[in-house]
């Protein structure tokens, strides 16, 4: 017996496999945040603060300001998924209201 995806399970694999695209994407987000946050802050204090951290401890940095970043992240998704050619997203609240 072949099982056939139905049309809701089809959806969030579509939706997964965009997340799962996206985390490359995230990552380089990360880095480059952190990266900026501790050029301003320690450049304020003129001291090149990558001459004393590695590249792990940059993405550490990250940890600080995880709910910011979640929420900027999140806010993107949504915008995505708004966005998407389907439109299923916005069919589904129509049929809502």
């Amino acid at each position: 017996m072949k099982y056939e995806l139905n049309l809701m399970e089809k959806e969030k694999l579509e939706i997964s496999r965009k997340i799962i695209k996206l985390i490359p994407l995230l990552t380089i987000y990360v880095i480059f945040t952190s990266a900026c946050k501790l050029v301003a802050y320690y450049g304020h204090f003129k001291l090149n603060i990558f001459n004393y951290i590695e590249i792990g401890e940059v993405s550490v940095n990250f940890l600080n300001d995880v709910i910011q970043y979640l929420f900027a992240f999140a806010t993107g998704i949504f915008a995505l998924f708004i966005s998407s050619k389907e439109g299923s997203i916005t069919r589904k609240l129509y049929y809502v209201i």
